[in-house]
């Protein structure tokens, strides 16, 4: 039997867990659902536009539900360890490292993406409707069209038209990176990693923020700036004459590594410091 990975033993720590967490996990739905609906209703009380549930709104909603209650979660996935009634049974069980992880990635990843979109839809779809028939009177047709037409059900896994041009994956890619480093605090921190590790992401974007303001008043002239990621000239406006641009594949080799390996390394460091909590 392979001793790293298998499938079976696997899907079999994945039973376990279900079986322990699957009332925390079926009564996150509606707690989800609970507080998108009472975010609606208060954007609904206090506004008086005829539909307040705008695609930016419900877009917005999603990410940002998303990116609280996925860390909150991850934060929480090895929360055995804090305890050591907990944690040296978790480490002795019969599981390779690699499968444990996975078993976490598997729910924090995959299933609580899957549970937390259900919860959004089942509150997204009927308030959308109900506050475009509600306020339906408020429609009123004129030579130009509608004063303000009713508001479309948001498709989270298509890009939003006229609001954002990045495409969506990007949006994805950084929830991932963000999760990734709250599933790393929750091996690291026995208690209150969510709020721990959000004072350490704090620290390290003030402390990179810092940097880079040092390092470009040193490499850079004084009358010059960062113009997107690849451009660093004078600008007012427009861009002047005096300006350094990346090629372009340098600039497309940077994006690639600020975007898609940063979950992958960060998963890699919780498998590297699991392993060096077993027993």
């Amino acid at each position: 039997m392979n001793q790293v990975l298998n499938f079976s033993r696997w899907w079999l720590l994945v039973c376990r867990h279900w079986s322990e967490n699957r009332k925390r996990y079926l009564l996150a739905i509606p707690a989800m659902a609970a507080l998108i609906a009472a975010w609606y209703g208060f954007i609904y009380f206090i506004s008086d536009i005829p539909n307040p549930l705008t695609e930016p709104i419900q877009y917005l909603t999603y990410y940002a539900g998303l990116f609280l209650v996925g860390c909150l979660f991850a934060s929480t996935i090895f929360s055995e360890l804090g305890d050591t009634s907990t944690g040296v049974p978790y480490l002795l069980l019969p599981a390779s490292t690699l499968e444990k992880l996975l078993c976490a990635l598997f729910f924090t990843v995959v299933l609580l993406f899957v549970f937390y979109t259900i919860a959004f839809y089942i509150v997204d779809i009927p308030m959308v409707k109900f506050i475009n028939t509600h306020r339906a009177h408020h429609f009123k047709p004129t030579q130009q069209g509608y004063i303000s037409e009713p508001s479309d059900i948001v498709n989270i896994f298509t890009n939003l038209r006229n609001f954002w041009n990045a495409p969506i994956s990007v949006f994805l890619l950084i929830y991932l990176s963000t999760q990734s480093i709250f599933i790393l605090g929750s091996v690291y921190f026995a208690r209150l990693a969510f709020i721990k590790t959000i004072v350490i992401v704090l620290l390290l974007i003030v402390f990179f923020i810092i940097l880079i303001n040092i390092t470009s008043g040193i490499i850079v002239p004084d009358d010059w700036n960062g113009i997107q990621l690849q451009k660093w000239g004078q600008y007012n406006g427009i861009l002047k004459s005096k300006a350094v641009i990346l090629p372009g594949w340098m600039e497309n080799l940077l994006l690639f590594l600020m975007q898609y390996p940063v979950p992958f390394i960060f998963w890699f460091i919780t498998y590297i410091r699991l392993k060096e909590k077993e027993v």
